[in-house]
């Protein structure tokens, strides 16, 4: 983990942190795991946050994302994406990439896509 990786969790858990509070609530931390780029599937989820009540600290959060994780490479989303490409040009349109995340697999909301494809 680098200084850079802690700060980008920080900045992320800011976005949903409006109160400043030091709490968000359990769906915003799953969407907040996400954006930090941890893929995992919705049992994988249930079963690491089982013991979580409705709301998440900040200590649960970065504690959360300091363990270990070996999702997907890059080399397997890239790969991943390539089945998407029909015209086999190595790009999908950003509608292409909403409509994947908001109806494929653990299907995100629009409103948790909108700020990926803004960045």
């Amino acid at each position: 983990m680098t200084t850079a990786e802690e700060q980008q969790w920080k900045d992320v858990w800011n976005l949903y942190d409006l109160d400043h509070d030091s709490k968000i609530t359990k769906a915003e931390f799953l969407s907040a795991v996400r954006v930090c780029g941890r893929r995992y599937t919705a049992e994988q989820m249930t079963d690491k946050t089982k013991n979580f009540g409705d709301t998440v600290s900040y200590d649960t959060y970065f504690g959360f994302l300091c363990d270990p994780y070996s999702g997907p490479t890059p080399a397997d989303l890239t790969n991943a994406l390539k089945a998407f490409d029909g015209a086999d040009k190595g790009e999908l349109s950003s509608g292409q990439i909403q409509s994947l995340l908001t109806s494929m697999g653990d299907k995100m909301t629009n409103a948790e896509v909108k700020p990926l494809l803004e960045a």
